[in-house]
């Protein structure tokens, strides 16, 4: 979410085919300068002022004020030169026409509170790799996450689940029975050989199938938990990246993958290809060592 108009400036410059435009309502706006403050504070001593108007002297010059307004910052003059060839737009420089001071916690509060209930819905699929590498910590983390996220879906919010290994199983459908979901997660176990790029195809699949039905008007997040070493898989990687690819193109995906260490010798580059071409992340993490891994996953729903 961009919350600033730093932020946007800077997602502009990086995206230059897909860019934001913000609008400032005619009654004012939240948004704020960035104020630089001097403190008065007793430890505050003369030096230390002085060596602060120098730094405030510093950035009023013009080169200072050129690289700030690049930066995607406001400017603290008017006159400055090149204004015209930096990534701030000049247009921007005349809004919002009223500042209101920061918002208060209540409001704030019930801001959040309002998005929770007007943002689209979740539509969760959690694909985990059962094969026998990933018994014990690697799974019991695995479950741990999952029953966690579908304990937190609301009651607008869709889920499913599909383990995968060389045994042969079906995804579920997209349910909102918590309960159901979290029975299905506490009792899967690790047993057969690694298949994560069939897993990953068959997860696709079902995504595609059920989009134009129940998941069209949801945000759709696909969360694999895997320790890849694929060997048995039939289909291919190449192949895979042209299937992602493809669906990633059609259908609003966010694409995540936890890729669990288990030997120093993993090769993930395969998989890091095929993540890449949709559009997704893989975050590589030790087998005992799981710190942020939900806050990480958390964060991106």
């Amino acid at each position: 979410m961009l919350t600033t108009e730093q932020a946007v400036v800077e997602f502009n410059k990086k995206t230059p085919s897909k860019l934001f435009t913000i609008y400032y309502p005619k009654e004012g706006s939240y948004w704020q300068d960035y104020n630089l403050c001097i403190s008065q504070a007793d430890w505050v001593n003369a030096a230390k002022r002085a060596g602060i108007r120098k730094f405030i002297e510093f950035l009023r010059e013009s080169d200072a004020q050129e690289l700030i307004i690049q930066a995607g910052f406001r400017p603290s003059g008017i006159h400055i030169v090149g204004i015209k060839r930096s990534a701030f737009p000049e247009a921007l420089l005349t809004q919002p026409k009223k500042h209101f001071l920061p918002a208060a916690a209540s409001i704030t509060k019930h801001l959040i509170e309002l998005w929770n209930k007007v943002k689209k819905p979740l539509a969760l699929f959690i694909a985990i790799d059962v094969s026998g590498s990933m018994a014990e910590r690697p799974l019991l983390n695995s479950q741990s996450i999952a029953r966690t996220l579908f304990a937190s879906l609301s009651n607008r919010d869709l889920a499913a689940y599909y383990f995968f290994s060389t045994r042969k199983s079906k995804p579920s459908k997209f349910i909102n029975k918590k309960e159901e979901l979290i029975f299905a997660v506490d009792s899967a176990t690790a047993l057969g050989g690694s298949a994560v790029y069939d897993g990953l195809k068959v997860s696709l699949r079902k995504i595609t199938e059920d989009y134009e039905g129940v998941l069209k008007d949801k945000r759709i997040v696909l969360l694999v938990f895997t320790d890849d070493d694929d060997k048995v898989s039939l289909t291919t990687p190449r192949a895979l990246q042209l299937i992602v690819l493809d669906r990633t193109s059609k259908i609003p995906l966010n694409f995540i993958v936890i890729g669990i260490q288990n030997s120093s010798g993993q090769n993930w580059q395969p998989l890091q290809q095929i993540v890449k071409e949709g559009g997704g992340i893989l975050k590589i993490v030790a087998k005992d060592d799981w710190g942020n891994v939900l806050k990480f996953i958390k964060d991106r729903l």
